[in-house]
């Protein structure tokens, strides 16, 4: 998966040595960095790039940049990828529809009407490089804005024309390079729910102990969010990861509001907690 909502950014002299100032550092020590583009036009792909990104982190496994999809959580995956393409291409055709008539002419405006104490405007303190970005075409411009999908299967399947020892070697290592991967990503599934758990049994320890008395939905809607997919996201077979999973489920019955306001309540949601963490080895 690659998606990408590219934004320009430029350095500004005048932006450093005031920073530089303000703080007494060496000028190369800030970025001074300005958009060149107006964010909000930006909005609605930047809003659906954070959905697919989300989603990603969420409904798989990464290992080493490698995206692991269980089998079990294909469709779902599928089923995603499959409104968000054409909901990606929309937005970004969109811009790139008003890119030349609105969308340029507007941020170079901007830039000429932010202005320095000396009346000096930001658009004439960009670099040549940095103005270029303002001569492109929206042809030019589409290749900064993608969202791609792409599914890398080993064709383990494949092998005609091959000896039977090499094709038996082949699917040896195969094997034994998948049962690494589905070690790993199952470790890290069970990371993600020690997390999770882990967090609510420390606010059930600290509430109202360190000064402080907020607790959020969060703290209850992490956990429920994750169990409902994490048994899908299990790649091959893993027994003692669904039943810790079946096992958490019993947290997201608490309300947050009772937790507020029971201590007993707390001490009881701890002890589950407790519990499950317990049962969880890496």
């Amino acid at each position: 998966m690659k998606v990408c909502v590219r934004n320009p950014t430029g350095k500004v002299k005048a932006a450093q040595r005031a920073v530089a100032e303000k703080f007494g550092n060496e000028e190369d020590k800030t970025t001074g960095g300005t958009y060149l583009l107006e964010q909000r036009y930006l909005k609605p792909l930047l809003t659906m790039e954070r959905e697919i990104r989300d989603f990603f982190t969420a409904n798989t496994t990464n290992l080493d940049g490698k995206l692991l999809i269980s089998s079990n959580n294909y469709f779902r995956v599928q089923e995603f990828v499959s409104r968000a393409i054409p909901e990606f291409d929309r937005l970004k055709s969109d811009f790139l529809t008003r890119w030349e008539t609105e969308i340029r002419p507007k941020s170079m405006e901007a830039l000429h009407n932010q202005k320095d104490a000396q009346g000096e405007n930001l658009y004439d303190k960009l670099t040549p490089s940095q103005k270029k970005w303002f001569t492109r075409s929206s042809e030019d411009m589409a290749q900064y804005y993608s969202f791609t999908f792409k599914e890398d299967n080993i064709p383990s399947n494949n092998l005609k024309g091959v000896s039977q020892d090499i094709i038996n070697g082949v699917r040896a290592r195969i094997k034994h390079e998948e049962n690494i991967l589905m070690s790993e990503a199952n470790t890290q599934l069970r990371g993600r729910l020690r997390e999770v758990v882990l967090k609510l049994k420390e606010k059930m320890v600290k509430y109202n102990q360190d000064g402080t008395s907020r607790m959020h939905e969060s703290i209850i809607d992490n956990i429920k969010s994750l169990v409902e997919v994490l048994p899908d996201m299990i790649i091959g077979h893993d027994p003692d990861l669904v039943e810790l999973c079946n096992e958490t489920k019993v947290l997201c019955g608490w309300d947050v509001e009772i937790l507020k306001g029971n201590e007993n309540a707390r001490k009881e949601a701890k002890k589950t907690a407790e519990d499950i963490l317990s049962k969880m080895s890496f």
